[in-house]
């Protein structure tokens, strides 16, 4: 029966069973497949009481592991915690399981606790001798079943849940035993009659006054028959002096065994008891395994009192009451069931059949030959089940031959399946170079680049069907032959008309040698492999690499063009702070005047140059705030149509909601860097200048060629073209250099494109070139956009402030520092200048109130400015710090005011720049 559901995984579903009209429940995870061995096992719990296990195909050890696992699993997630339940095996679909693994699942079922009954069904033959011999031999505390199909056993399991009723159940004492038993009904029962001896338990009470019921567990030894007698006394006694006749009832379910010298004392041990109370009538066993239920009848044919066996505690208790009726009648007492009268043990009879039997066995048939008794109750019965054991091995020995010779054909069907799936083309000629054998791949390529069918070419000479001359590989494919060396490695470029054009592919090919049993070379093998791809993606890698050589050498300038910077800034604050102080004293008539004023006005355009510089080397620290680009581009485009000539048709396209967070004034910077380089490669001043801006989502599929270095979202893109000159890819690879230039001289500075470059990079963008010669140029701009769509109002300038404050001025220039000072004194402040870190931190250390603000260089010798601050900190942490820097690798302004700096400086610094700063510091404290 197949209990499949839809469903999603994890669903638990429920259906009526057709046959038994049970709820079947089943969970896509109760199923267990292993293409390897076609084994694959479904479980199912009907009624919450029965587990129903579907195995199919051959089991392996493995398998039969995987398997118990799942059945475990339903029993967890499908029966009622703690309560035993019936299982259930379909083998209707079952080819077969290793010798390891029925010796593993009937381990299983040995020490399993809570299962009531196994019920096997649809199982073939050869199986169900497996199961007779199991349940014959292993004791197991269950009665394990066999069933015709699985409908029956359904109906079986059913019935059995239906007799059960509303029992309720209880573990053994002591060691838990592996099967369940019921209550009875007047049970007496005290916790000090439950005996543990070690490996061996028994639970004994009495039931309506006149039956000692005990339940035995474990495996019996000579040192535990005293101890089962006395308690036996013990029991007895507390009976009182019973009335009428008496019995004695013994679950052995649960026995696994014992030795010999212990069940020749117990027999005379219980002999001796009988005799002493001769109340009792008779001693049954209930539960007993088929061979040890054959020992017992077999030793009761001797005892001198009734031994009986029974199935379970019901039947034995059966027995009870019709014996106690006929006493009652005056009848005798009724003999066991299948038990000769007269206690005569015919044993003759069954040693000749047993011989019979021997003789009559076919040790190659799977099915149990004839003569075989029938009668349960057979005293030999186990002896015959130890033949039609050691028969079903000898079959399963020729059957696993039987299954080596299955397993090479599969073998070679699994060859055969790796070879079609193998990507490479491969193809066996023989010694006369005719094609014998072929692979799928092997099959496209004759199908791709020849005029023949796949199946044509079988038989045919490799030279007759291949797509090049005959002069090409003959040589090369005799070489091989005759001298038996592999060709392993041969690179070649084949031309193919396809589709009415010339296509270029690239293939690697491998020649080998095939030998026959004796060495002798009969054939080569052909191994055809396409690369065209990844030559193309070779030469994508090449072109990487050589971008990323380009993306080093920019980088390197940019960590020179930062020195540089920094020592430059020194030298410009000089110019500037000396020439704004020497103003100062200057009157408005001096004829000086107006030559300090270009000096101050050459100074701050240097210092806008070194801006540029730094924005090149991506060093700079630009103002980052929101501002909306379409905004930006529009301003910039007014400039440029004023300084462009009016031949110039300039072209303005797109539209974009996009903020953006960055300098608006270095964005600026770029389009009019961009849009100005446009207007001059446009011969004659005419042609059409084109900017487009939209916004574009990046993916993760564009990682390649110029985006290399973009993240995935959205950007807005600025495109800039024109229908100039163009240029080559020489110039193309070298225009982001800083001073290379391609126009004449004075009309460039060679640094325009290199500081576009570097705006760009430090606002996380990309910038890529299109251009042919005499196609004009195609700039494009990615750049990231944020959420927020209103920029920030512009801050409001304050005029200079002047103030009164102690003031600690330290750096190593002295130049700088006597230029500091009388700015600061200039301004009203006192000033305590050092050229010396480690002297400003011994100053301030000797008296830290004297100090209302210290102001330092960040790059000193010894000790850093950031250093001095920190301990400057140390000794006084509310003392406002500004720190100074013409150019600093070290530490930025975020970095710097997240350890507590004041303010952050930029060198050169204009001396309205440094009263502010002053002023906003002091009166912020």
């Amino acid at each position: 029966m197949d209990t499949d559901g839809n469903g999603p995984p994890g669903f638990l579903q429920t259906q009526l069973c057709p046959v038994t009209g049970l709820p079947v429940m089943h969970r896509p995870e109760w199923t267990y497949t292993n293409p390897d061995t076609d084994y694959r096992v479904k479980v199912s719990v009907l009624e919450a009481r029965v587990v129903l296990s579907q195995p199919s195909g051959y089991a392996s050890l493995e398998d039969v592991k995987s398997a118990i696992g799942i059945i475990d699993r339903a029993v967890a997630e499908g029966v009622s915690a703690g309560s035993p339940y019936i299982q259930l095996e379909d083998y209707t679909r079952l080819k077969g399981v290793s010798f390891a693994g029925r010796k593993f699942f009937i381990d299983y079922l040995r020490t399993h606790r809570r299962i009531l009954s196994v019920l096997f069904c649809g199982a073939s033959p050869l199986f169900n001798m497996s199961i007779r011999l199991g349940r014959y031999i292993y004791s197991t505390g269950f009665p394990a079943l066999i069933t015709g199909d699985c409908a029956e056993g359904l109906r079986n399991a059913r019935d059995m849940l239906r007799d059960m009723g509303p029992h309720e159940y209880v573990g053994k004492t002591g060691e838990p035993g592996p099967g369940l038993t019921p209550i009875p009904p007047g049970l007496d029962a005290k916790p000090e009659w439950n005996l543990q001896l070690g490996g061996f338990s028994v639970q004994y009470g009495v039931i309506n006054g006149r039956v000692i019921h005990g339940v035995s567990t474990g495996f019996l030894e000579v040192r535990h028959v005293k101890d089962i007698m006395d308690m036996m006394d013990t029991v007895y006694a507390a009976m009182g002096s019973p009335q009428g006749p008496c019995y004695c009832l013994n679950g052995v379910l649960g026995v696994r065994g014992s030795t010999r010298k212990a069940r020749h004392l117990y027999y005379n041990s219980v002999r001796e008891w009988f005799s002493a109370h001769p109340g009792f009538r008779i001693y049954i066993f209930y539960g007993a395994s088929r061979l040890l239920t054959a020992a017992i009848r077999m030793t009761s044919a001797f005892a001198p009192f009734s031994v009986r066996t029974a199935k379970d505690l019901e039947s034995a208790l059966q027995m009870v009451r019709q014996d106690r009726q006929t006493m009652a009648e005056g009848g005798p007492v009724s003999p066991e069931p299948g038990a000769e009268t007269d206690r005569s043990f015919p044993l003759s009879i069954y040693v000749n059949e047993l011989l019979h039997y021997l003789g009559s066995v076919d040790w190659e048939a799977g099915e149990t030959s004839s003569g075989r008794p029938d009668d349960p109750s057979h005293p030999f019965l186990p002896v015959f089940d130890g033949i039609d054991l050691i028969k079903s091995d000898l079959y399963a020995v020729l059957e696993e031959r039987n299954e080596v010779e299955r397993s090479l054909v599969r073998e070679k069907q699994f060859s055969e399946s790796i070879m079609d799936h193998i990507p490479a083309g491969i193809a066996f000629l023989d010694s006369d170079f005719i094609l014998r054998k072929y692979n799928r791949a092997y099959a496209r390529f004759i199908e791709a680049y020849t005029t023949h069918a796949p199946e044509q070419c079988l038989g045919m000479s490799y030279f007759d069907y291949a797509p090049w001359g005959r002069e090409q590989v003959e040589e090369w494919y005799k070489t091989v032959r005759d001298t038996g060396m592999a060709n392993t490695r041969y690179n070649y470029r084949l031309t193919l008309e396809k589709e009415g054009k010339q296509v270029n592919t690239f293939w690697d090919r491998s020649v080998v040698p095939v030998r026959d049993a004796s060495g002798k070379v009969d054939g080569i093998l052909i191994l055809t492999t396409d690369v065209t791809e990844r030559k193309r993606a070779e030469e994508n890698a090449e072109r990487l690499k050589e971008q990323l050589k380009q993306a080093q050498k920019m980088e390197s300038i940019g960590t020179l063009a930062g020195g540089i910077a920094h020592d430059f800034n020194n030298i410009l604050s000089a110019i500037i702070g000396y020439t704004e102080l020497s103003m100062v004293d200057l009157a408005d008539d001096s004829t000086v005047k107006p030559n300090m004023e270009e000096v101050l006005g050459a100074g701050k355009r240097a210092r806008e140059l070194v801006k540029q510089i730094l924005a090149f080397s991506r060093q700079g620290n630009p103002e980052m705030e929101p501002f909306h680009i379409e905004q930006v581009v529009n301003e910039a485009l007014q400039l440029i149509r004023a300084s462009l000539p009016a031949t110039i048709d300039i072209r303005f396209q797109g539209r974009s909601e996009a903020t953006v967070m960055g300098d608006s004034t270095q964005i600026h910077q770029i389009l009019m860097n961009l849009c100005t380089n446009a207007g001059h490669a446009m011969e004659g001043g005419t042609g059409i200048l084109t900017v487009e801006i939209v916004d574009e989502e990046v993916g993760h599929d564009e990682f390649a060629g110029d985006r290399q270095g973009m993240l995935p979202g959205r950007y807005v893109r600025i495109r800039i073209e024109d229908t100039g000159q163009g240029m080559t890819q020489e110039v193309i690879e070298r225009i982001f250099e800083p001073y290379f230039t391609t126009k004449t001289k004075g009309r460039g500075t060679g640094m325009g494109l290199a500081v576009t470059h570097g705006i760009v990079k430090s606002h996380g963008g990309t910038i890529t070139v299109e251009s042919e010669p005499g196609k004009g140029s195609t700039f494009t701009v990615f750049l990231p956009t944020v959420e927020q769509r209103q920029a920030p109002a512009s801050a409001v300038r304050v005029p200079i402030q002047r103030g009164d404050e102690r003031v600690l001025l330290v750096d190593d220039e002295m130049s700088l520092v006597d230029m500091g000072k009388q700015m600061l004194e200039g301004l009203g402040y006192s000033v305590e200048p050092r050229t010396s870190s480690v002297e400003a931190l011994e100053l301030f250390r000797t008296d830290p109130g004297r100090f209302d603000l210290v102001i330092t260089d960040m790059i000193m010798p010894n000790m850093t400015g950031l250093e001095l601050s920190q301990r400057i900190m140390g000794i006084r942490q509310d003392i406002p710090i500004i720190l100074c820097t013409g150019f600093s690798e070290m530490v930025t302004e975020v970095q710097a005011k997240a350890l507590g700096i004041n303010a952050f400086l930029i060198k050169p610094i204009l001396k309205a720049d440094l009263a502010r700063t002053v002023r906003e510091v002091l009166d912020s404290v």
